[in-house]
C-alpha cells in the first residue's frame, strides 16, 4: 500500500512540475486554447522595454436586431 502511494505521489509531482515548467514560457487563453509568449521585448530609440503578460481575456459583443412593425 505504501509503495502504491509513493508511486502515485511521484507521478503527481512529475506531472505538476512539467505543467508548471511549460506555463512559465507561455500564457494559454482558456476558452480558445491559444498560446501567447509570457514576455516580449520592444525596442524604441535606444531603449528596450520588456512587456510581461498579466492575464488573458476574450471580449465578445452581442448585437440584437429589433424590428418594430
Amino acid at each position: 500500500m505504501r509503495q502504491r502511494i509513493r508511486i502515485l505521489a511521484t507521478l503527481f509531482f512529475v506531472f505538476t512540475f512539467a505543467a508548471v515548467g511549460r506555463a512559465q514560457d507561455v500564457v494559454i487563453e482558456e476558452s480558445t486554447e491559444k498560446e501567447f509568449p509570457l514576455q516580449i521585448t520592444i525596442s524604441h530609440d535606444t531603449t528596450e522595454y520588456a512587456l510581461t503578460a498579466t492575464g488573458t481575456t476574450v471580449r465578445t459583443k452581442y448585437f440584437i436586431k429589433v424590428k418594430v412593425y
